[in-house]
């Protein structure tokens, strides 16, 4: 939403610059003391708003100057408009506080001389802070009083902005269809057909709308309605965000090929169009879209751009507040040499001024005014370097300020280190131990990798009597959420066995979705985790087996295939149906051996092309080492998985589990 936000703020501007101004011309006429003070504010302004294309925080600057020239002009209005000025360009940094602050105090003028058009735009622009800030309720007021002071004075482009901005406000609140109510006339104003860039905004919005409520027809009809309004008004940065949604629709419909050819079109004017989001979006789409058309190379290598992106935009905020230190130095040091020539020009008009009235007092006048400029000169020297000495000394604090965030930041990834290495030691605990393994499945083996250093993956034993639990599970997610997700899933299993007493295994699975559906229904939103699993049931050479997606691989002794018994279609946890699970039962012989596992191992991607490994190529794998022990199966199985994975990301926990009957 935020992002959307950034591009009809920034369609506003658009819609209210006009055309470029003259930086150099507009600053002499501010420097111009012959001028009027409020025609000298007026060129301040213009210097203002252009930099908020160059450079916000040079656009803060002017805006402080501005607002401190102001205050010698009698008439309060200027304050305000001064505040409403340093709002925008807080607001354009992203500092919504500051911005908050300065749009308040022009509002309270506002109220205070009862100008109710201005009133109308400052609850606009303080709704919009605090539709950034997310506190919707705040927001909402200010744009509900905003539009009924436009209705009472009939300012419909007013009335126009206020109610886009009303729209989103009501697509936040998931109000999906009241947004339309609001949104699907503003497109047939007429104030929308005269302003190209205002009616882009509502038809993106309007799409964007019918794309969260899956109706892809609607949404694509009118992003393709914006394309058009954009591309009459040249609009570089609307194209490369509606050709990137279109993109992102026909990923959905999955015909992958419009999809690419959306987001290489967009992916080509992201290039010349300004924002980081964009091109993530834009990448984002296309690997989406190479993966639908099976083309795993080029989805990585999208991937990895995608990536590549967020780490600049880290690296340039690392090296932010160093940077505006140096503006603030610049620019301070640019107001010193201004002050100089203010006064230069100042005395030199009363030189003139002076050998106009009494030419026979020249000589004294030019001794005056040299001594005066030698003095003037020395003070603003003195001023200057001390100035330069206190600047210097703010760049150190600042530095040093900059050291002691890095070291809080420093501290504070230890104690997130640290706090992962202690869900680490948890997690490790609740999985049986080694011994335990071997006490009750002498001839097995077990390859556990998880792809962080906590895992979604985790396998789990209990012995009932003669009977022997024992299984693999796959949870949702891997690192902390999937930790997480396994904790509540293995609990489930252990009250299935300990506490409802049941030793089959489509018993089991059904008694623990039933557990962790009453564990997940506590909370107020939906919560779709669970977890993937295949769960045996040992008792001597008979084997029961039941599974949630994951299957059951069997290699007989001198069998030269894997015989495969497939679980049910349906995770442990929320899902549309609720069938019981059905409990599968074979007879084994002694040097048969099973396999069960997560899959983590088949999905990995590697290779000389970067692929799936994929289930068939894991079962020719188990069939080569059938002649091998268990511990050498372990450790080829595992050489195999890192020789496939190369230099390529593990993709997902990895656990697979094998036992031989003796």
């Amino acid at each position: 939403m935020k992002f959307l936000l950034s591009i009809i703020l920034s369609l506003f501007i658009c819609l209210t610059c006009g055309s470029q101004v003259n930086i150099k011309d507009r600053l002499r006429d501010f420097q111009d003391i012959e001028l009027e003070d409020t025609v000298r504010a007026l060129a301040l302004e213009d210097v203002v708003w252009e930099y908020m294309y160059i450079n916000t925080d040079t656009a803060i600057q002017f805006a402080l100057t501005q607002y401190d020239f102001v205050q010698r002009i009698p008439d309060k209005k200027w304050t305000a408009y001064s505040n409403n000025t340093l709002g925008a360009c807080y607001f354009d940094k992203g500092e919504f506080n500051a911005s908050l602050e300065h749009y308040l105090r022009s509002l309270e003028y506002y109220e205070k001389v009862q100008l109710k058009r201005e009133i109308a735009g400052a609850k606009n622009n303080i709704a919009q802070v605090y539709l950034q800030l997310e506190n919707y309720h705040e927001g909402k007021m200010a744009l509900e009083e905003g539009i009924r002071i436009c209705k009472e004075i009939s300012d419909k482009q007013r009335l126009s902005e206020l109610l886009l901005n009303y729209s989103f406000l009501l697509r936040e609140l998931k109000e999906y269809e009241k947004a339309l109510e609001q949104l699907l006339p503003l497109a047939e104003m007429p104030f929308a057909e005269k302003n190209p860039y205002f009616l882009t905004t509502v038809l993106l919005d309007i799409g964007a709308i019918y794309d969260i409520m899956n109706e892809l027809d609607s949404a694509l009809k009118y992003y393709e309605e914006a394309s058009v309004s954009a591309t009459e008004s040249n609009d570089i940065q609307g194209l490369t965000s509606i050709y990137t949604n279109i993109g992102i629709v026909f990923n959905k419909q999955k015909k992958y090929r419009q999809a690419l050819e959306n987001c290489t079109r967009s992916s080509e004017m992201a290039e010349n169009a300004s924002g980081y989001y964009s091109k993530q979006m834009c990448f984002m789409c296309l690997s989406h879209a190479y993966e639908g058309l099976r083309d795993f190379k080029q989805a990585l290598t999208y991937n990895k751009l995608m990536e590549d992106l967020e780490d600049s935009i880290l690296n340039e905020s690392n090296i932010e507040e160093v940077t505006q230190l140096r503006l603030n130095f610049d620019f301070e040091k640019k107001r010193v040499i201004d002050s100089l020539k203010f006064f230069n020009k100042e005395q030199a008009l009363k030189m003139s001024h002076s050998r106009k009235i009494d030419k026979e007092k020249q000589k004294r006048l030019i001794l005056i005014i040299s001594l005066a400029l030698s003095l003037v000169v020395l003070l603003i020297s003195v001023y200057h370097i001390l100035n330069k000495r206190k600047t210097n000394r703010l760049i150190v604090q600042k530095n040093e300020k900059i050291i002691l965030q890095r070291d809080i930041l420093e501290e504070k990834n230890k104690e997130i280190t640290d706090s992962i290495n202690s869900a680490y030691r948890i997690q490790k605990a609740i999985l049986p131990t080694d011994r335990v393994v071997k006490e009750f499945l002498t001839e097995s083996f077990i390859l556990y990798k998880p792809k962080d250093i906590i895992a979604g993956d985790f396998y789990w034993l209990e012995n009932v009597g003669s009977i022997i639990l024992f299984a693999v599970a796959d949870c949702t997610g891997h690192g902390i959420p999937g930790a997480l997700i396994s904790v509540v899933c293995n609990n489930a299993l252990n009250r299935s066995v300990r506490e409802y007493q049941l030793t089959d295994p489509g018993q089991i699975l059904n008694k623990t979705r039933d557990i962790v559906i009453e564990e997940f229904e506590k909370s107020d939103e939906d919560v779709l985790d669970g977890m993937d699993i295949a769960f045996c049931s040992l008792d001597g050479n008979k084997l029961s087996y039941s599974g949630a997606y994951n299957p059951l691989w069997i290699c007989r002794k001198g069998a030269n295939e894997i015989e495969e018994i497939k679980g049910d279609k349906q995770p442990i946890g929320m899902y549309e149906t609720n069938a019981p699970y059905t409990t599968h039962k074979t007879e084994l012989r002694t040097g048969d051996t099973i396999y069960i596992f997560s899959d983590g191992f088949s999905d990995q991607f590697g290779g000389d092309k970067g692929k799936k490994l994929k289930s068939a190529n894991f079962k020719k794998l188990l069939l080569s080492v059938q002649d091998r022990s268990l511990r050498e199966q372990k450790i080829f199985i595992d050489e195999s998985f890192e020789n496939w994975k190369g230099e390529l990301e593990q993709v997902d926990d990895v656990c697979v589990i094998g036992v031989k009957i003796e």
